[in-house]
């Protein structure tokens, strides 16, 4: 099955006002259960501090996103359940982790190159810009995992972004301010450093909606943010068209999410 947001939006990570939407996620999150084996490094399995305690200091942990591919007009039995993603970030660095334990992506801030893994195996040059965005804040806010989210919303000329962040969650926006791909930097210093937790990419075969599961405070030995000996030497940004991301930092190329959305379409 194709794995969709490989970028931190983990932006890339995230959520809309559909009303179509409500029950659907309600039930996506409800069956969604944190797996062990994804997660590695010294773990505090404590509920993220919010308001005035959140503010002390940035954000390092995981979050766990719940994904749903949606057919454009399909009705609610054929939207498909993409499983959970597995979001880690920390200082300068994030990693994305699908259900199984395999990482999918990792950013290197010291050679500003994002290794991806999973569904094919690419380096990206994180600090090219691949698609120029237009972005706006949204009048509305949202309350997601008890947490009062803002609204912003971007678009480039292959997808648009909706999507809802809580200001106090947020990473330093200063160490990702050569992170152009997937319009990392711009996002963040457009919520000043605050992470998406809810997130809806409009493409032209469908919705990509990604939802969050559980915030918890991580802390990581060097050692996991290594990248793998497997990685691959560096290759043109270009080869993977524009970046669909959300805030959590991190997606997958726009053509990718729309193969996606037909392929995993449930057969008739």
């Amino acid at each position: 099955m194709n794995t969709l947001l490989e970028l931190p939006t983990a932006w890339m990570a995230c959520a809309i006002a559909v009303v179509s939407l409500g029950c659907a996620a309600q039930s996506n999150a409800a069956k969604a259960t944190p797996n062990s084996n994804a997660v590695s490094g010294k773990a505090a399995e404590v509920t993220a501090p919010r308001g005035e305690d959140a503010k002390r200091k940035p954000f390092s942990g995981e979050i766990i996103f719940r994904r749903t591919a949606i057919p454009r007009g399909a009705a609610p039995l054929d939207w498909r359940d993409l499983g959970e993603q597995h979001y880690f970030i920390s200082g300068p660095h994030w990693k994305l982790v699908d259900e199984s334990g395999a990482t999918t992506a990792l950013y290197d801030p010291e050679t500003h190159l994002i290794h991806y893994f999973k569904p094919e195996t690419k380096i990206v040059d994180a600090s090219t810009s691949d698609s120029p965005a237009r972005f706006e804040l949204l009048p509305e806010t949202r309350v997601i995992l008890g947490r009062k989210c803002k609204g912003v919303r971007w678009t480039t000329s292959e997808s648009t972004t909706t999507g809802f962040y809580d200001p106090d969650l947020f990473v330093d926006a200063a160490l990702y301010s050569t992170h152009h791909y997937g319009n990392w930097a711009e996002t963040l210093a457009l919520t000043h450093g605050a992470l998406m937790l809810w997130s809806k990419v409009e493409v032209s075969r469908g919705d990509i909606v990604s939802e969050p599961v559980s915030i918890v405070l991580r802390d990581f030995d060097a050692s996991f943010w290594a990248v793998p000996k497997t990685a691959i030497s560096k290759t043109s940004s270009t080869t993977l068209g524009g970046l669909v991301s959300f805030s959590p930092a991190p997606a997958r190329t726009t053509s990718q999410a729309a193969t996606a959305i037909s392929s995993n379409a449930r057969p008739r």
